[in-house]
C-alpha cells in the first residue's frame, strides 16, 4: 500500500516572549521518508521560511489501513520529529511500546533545575522547569521486583515512561510529563513566573515529591 507522509512545519516570531505563540503549515505530502526528509534539506538551504519567524521543528505524520491475515482492517499512523535544523529527534506511533530499563542522571542531557522549552497541544512553546528526571535503572528494577511479587508479569515501566516532569505556569498543579527528544534549551526571554515556578521546585523538593512515576 502506497504511504501518504504530510510533512508540517511549527514556527513561531523571532522576537516573542514566552508562552510563545505557535504556527503551522503542512509544505507538502511526499510518498516516503527520503523524498520528506531531502525537502527539509532543500528549505534549509534555500530560503528563510518566513521574514522575522523562527523554525522551531519539523513534523512527518501518516495514517493508513492495512489488512491483517484474517482479514480485518488495522489503523496505523505515527509521526516523526526533527528539530528546526532537520535533525531526526523521535518517532511516536501507535506499535506495541517495549521494556524500559530506565536512565541515570548522567545519561540524562537535562537535569532538575534545568529551564527548558516544550511544545503544548494547545498551540503554543511552553517554559519550564525540570522537576524530575526519568525513572532510574533500580527504581524500575523496584517497580518491577514488586509486580513479580503481586504474580503480575509486565513490560510495564515502559517506553512511554521514559520522560520528565517539567513544572510550568503559575498554578500549583500544572505539569507535563515529556520525552528528551521534545525538550530544547529556551530560545526566547524568559517569562515573570519564572521565579514562582522556581519556589513550586523548592517546595516540592522539600517535601521529597518529585520523582517521576510510570503512567498507568
Amino acid at each position: 500500500m502506497r504511504k501518504n507522509y504530510i510533512l508540517t512545519c511549527l514556527y513561531h516570531s523571532r522576537d516573542a516572549t514566552y508562552p510563545l505563540d505557535m504556527h503551522k503549515e503542512n509544505v507538502n505530502r511526499f510518498s516516503t521518508i527520503v523524498d520528506a526528509e531531502e525537502e527539509i534539506r532543500r528549505l534549509l538551504l534555500t530560503f528563510d521560511f518566513k521574514i522575522n519567524m523562527e523554525v522551531f521543528r519539523w513534523e512527518l505524520s501518516w495514517d493508513f489501513k492495512t489488512t491483517c491475515s484474517r482479514g480485518s482492517k488495522i489503523f496505523n499512523w505515527g509521526r516523526r520529529y526533527y528539530n528546526a535544523k532537520g535533525e531526526f529527534l523521535y518517532t511516536e506511533d501507535n506499535a506495541e511500546p517495549t521494556a524500559f530499563s530506565g536512565r541515570t542522571p548522567q545519561d540524562c542531557r537535562f537535569q532538575v533545575g534545568e529551564v527548558v522549552q516544550f511544545y503544548i497541544c494547545g498551540g503554543h512553546i511552553e517554559v519550564g522547569i525540570v522537576a524530575s528526571l526519568p525513572l532510574s535503572p533500580a527504581r524500575v528494577l523496584e517497580i518491577r521486583a514488586n509486580l513479580n511479587r503481586k504474580g503480575i508479569r509486565s513490560v510495564w515501566p515502559d517506553t512511554t515512561d521514559d520522560t520528565y516532569v517539567i513544572l510550568y505556569g503559575v498554578e500549583e498543579e500544572k505539569h507535563s510529563h515529556e520525552p528528551e527528544a521534545l525538550l530544547s534549551p529556551v530560545s526566547s526571554s524568559l517569562p515573570q513566573e519564572m521565579e514562582a515556578l522556581e519556589k513550586r521546585l523548592k517546595k516540592l523538593a522539600a517535601n521529597s515529591s518529585i520523582e517521576a512515576q510510570p503512567a498507568i
